[in-house]
C-alpha cells in the first residue's frame, strides 16, 4: 500500500498546493496543476492508496474556495476509486524527506 501525507502549511498559493502534489505524489513534470489535471491522476490510480492532509485547516485559511473544490475533488475521487482513501489529519508524522537530484549530499541516502 502507498501511504502519501500532504502537509497543508505548504499549500498556501494555489501554485504551492499543486507544488507540494508533485512533490509528495511523484506527479510528472507535464501535470496541468489544475483541479482537472488532479481528478484525472485521482481516478486513474489501480493500486491501493492511502493520501492523508495535515492542518487542512491551514489550507483552506489561505486557499479558501479553491481549497474547498481541492477537497471535493480528493474526496469524490476517493468515492469513486475503490483503490484510494484519503482522510483529514491534524497531525503529521515524522516523515523523511523525499530524496531528490538536486541534493548536495546525496551519499545520505546511498
Amino acid at each position: 500500500m502507498n501511504t502519501i501525507y500532504l502537509d497543508g502549511t505548504k499549500m498556501y498559493t494555489i501554485q504551492s498546493a499543486h507544488n507540494e502534489l508533485m512533490r509528495k505524489m511523484d506527479l510528472p513534470l507535464y501535470y496541468g496543476k489544475n483541479l482537472d489535471a488532479l481528478w484525472d491522476v485521482l481516478s486513474t490510480i489501480h493500486e491501493n492508496t492511502e493520501i492523508f492532509l495535515a492542518y487542512p485547516s491551514a489550507m483552506l485559511n489561505a486557499l479558501d474556495t479553491y481549497g474547498a473544490r481541492l477537497l471535493i475533488v480528493f474526496f469524490d475521487a476517493s468515492a469513486d476509486n475503490p483503490f484510494l482513501t484519503f482522510e483529514l489529519t491534524d497531525t503529521m508524522p515524522d516523515l523523511p524527506e523525499r530524496r531528490t537530484s538536486d541534493d548536495e549530499d546525496s551519499s545520505l541516502w546511498d
